[in-house]
């Protein structure tokens, strides 16, 4: 008995966990469909260290001696197992006291960052308010996300230290190459010597005014190195330290693009330590690099195919983006306003612009207006241009549905390179088909109770009926009289009929404004007119010429 009495509780056991691994086998989908990542799901690393450092002895000096300024770098990390982090943006606040400035470039877009991907950030830090060592500020890095279920948030601070000028991270050379456009992504070099160091920071940036508004660090390589532990090749890493000391020269590029139209200059220097003793570049402020004014190298222009269209159909929309300068320019944005109607079907197979390449991109019918987003660094380049006649070319290539129903369609077609708006460049396509009605006459004429409308059909092929509108002024707004529609008198004949209508509801002595629209049976609407009486006035006749216009 007691056997049977486990036989039976085993059985049951089974059949629970069995029927539990089935329930979680069924919504595993679903549920991991709905996963969300959390703030948690983000790590921060700051990567330049929490020293703004100051000369020891003349800081406080007019002009002063020593760094200014530096660039603040923060690596966040997407943590989450298998989400991918979508329109995620970076934004530094903080630094509310008269010791440091926030920067006037605050705000980075890193697009989509994959399980384990990382986005470096770099923000300009003016501490020119602060003259003396232990000035402390506090700033935060907000995190955003679509499917972050609230913002993350790394906070940290930033004080002030003093350094001697005595030869530690001497400056040796540096240098940008010529011509800037924006957009561009050029580069700055820049040799430090060190001698007996433990640490190391590395700066392309030391004076106060920079203008990081139109100059952004998006990037940093140490392209020759003799030091152990700053291995060439290291990518987006501003501060090392090093298990033992060690001396030699470094080489870094700094990777710049130009936001808009300005020049600045920039002064390389570099920090290190020497046992207890920390020092600065004895050549500070010796050399240095001036960005020049970036030109505007890029241009947009947009077309139709084909322009005109007897029925409804799709045309192909082109976005052209030409860039006339010698080196290649990052597009940041593209923007496609569509006239109502009108809505997205696909991307042509030539467009160098698609879903795969965008961290932001419309989804199939969608109307109105149409945003892409590039990926940081990655897209939308648009080639250099080969000679004066042959400029790099890049294309949005889309196509637009359009609807069965008669009138002019604009799409409108915008770009965003740095902080400057290229465009609008525009391009129409007329949908004219034939109406279902031949209209003879429209008029309108004062009666006793008010106006008197009457139209004449000569033929009402494929004709569905008839609505009748009224506005006191032309351009509208126009109301509809007639709650049903108003029934063809000879539907699929080659003859026409005779309509009136009688309005009491009007004005006396005003003027008071109609037209007319005919559905056929395939749903095209076609508009008439306007024509207009004053009520009260003399009889008149007129003979009505169609237009059709876009309701």
């Amino acid at each position: 008995m007691r056997s049977i009495t486990r036989i039976m509780i085993v059985v049951t056991l089974a059949l629970i966990l069995g029927l539990w691994g089935w329930v979680a086998f069924a919504y595993a989908g679903p549920l991991s469909d709905h996963l969300q990542a959390q703030p948690d799901d983000l790590s921060f690393k700051l990567l330049s260290g929490d020293t703004a450092w100051l000369d020891n002895n003349n800081a406080c000096a007019d002009p002063p001696e020593g760094p200014r300024a530096m660039w603040l770098e923060i690596g966040v990390t997407n943590n989450h197992v298998t989400e991918t982090l979508t329109g995620v943006t970076l934004e530094l606040s903080g630094f509310a006291s008269s010791y440091y400035t926030l920067t006037a470039d605050p705000e980075r877009y890193a697009g989509n960052l994959a399980p384990g991907a990382t986005f470096y950030g770099y923000w300009y830090v003016d501490y020119n308010g602060a003259c003396q060592a232990g000035r402390s500020d506090t700033y935060t890095l907000t995190v955003r996300a679509d499917n972050l279920s609230a913002s993350a948030r790394y906070t940290d601070q930033l004080t002030t230290r003093s350094a001697n000028s005595i030869g530690a991270g001497d400056i040796i050379s540096s240098s940008q190459g010529s011509g800037i456009a924006i957009g561009q992504i050029f580069t700055q070099t820049a040799e430090y010597a060190f001698s007996n160091s433990t640490s190391v920071l590395l700066q392309p940036t030391g004076n106060a005014g920079f203008d990081d508004a139109c100059f952004r660090l998006v990037g940093s390589e140490v392209a020759a190195s003799e030091l152990e532990d700053v291995p060439q090749g290291t990518r987006d890493q501003l501060l090392y330290f090093f298990e033992k000391q060690d001396s030699g020269k470094v080489t870094m590029i700094y990777y710049w693009q130009a936001q808009c139209q300005s020049e600045s200059i920039t002064e390389p220097w570099a920090g290190s330590t020497i046992g207890n003793n920390n020092r600065y570049s004895k050549k500070y402020g010796a050399l240095f690099t001036t960005f020049p004014e970036a030109s505007l190298s890029l241009d947009v222009t947009s077309e139709v195919t084909p322009t005109y269209l007897t029925q409804a159909g799709e045309v192909t929309y082109t976005v052209r983006f030409t860039n006339v300068f010698t080196q290649p320019v990052e597009l940041n944005a593209i923007t496609v306003t569509l006239d109502s109607g009108l809505s997205f079907a696909s991307y042509a197979p030539t467009s160098d612009v698609d879903a795969s390449n965008s961290s932001l991109s419309p989804t199939t019918g969608a109307t109105d207006t149409l945003r892409w987003r590039g990926i940081p660094g990655v897209s939308y380049t648009v080639p250099a241009a080969t000679g004066p006649e042959a400029p790099g070319v890049l294309e949005l290539v889309l196509r637009i549905n359009v609807p069965p129903i008669n009138g002019t369609y604009t799409q409108q077609g915008k770009g965003r390179v740095g902080k400057l708006s290229l465009g609008p460049a525009n391009a129409s396509v007329i949908m004219n088909q034939p109406t279902a009605v031949d209209l003879a006459a429209f008029d309108a004429a004062p009666h006793a109770d008010g106006i008197r409308v009457t139209w004449e059909t000569a033929a009402e092929l494929d004709h569905l009926g008839f609505n009748l509108y009224r506005s006191a002024s032309p351009s509208g707004p126009w109301t509809r009289l007639n709650a049903d529609l108003i029934l063809p008198k000879v539907p699929g004949s080659v003859f026409g009929g005779l309509y009136e209508w009688f309005d009491t509801d009007v004005t006396p002595g005003g003027t008071t404004y109609y037209r007319l629209e005919d559905i056929d049976i395939y749903g095209v609407r076609t508009f008439h007119g306007p024509t207009w009486a004053t009520s009260g006035a003399p009889l008149r006749y007129t003979l009505f010429l169609p237009l059709i216009s876009q309701p």
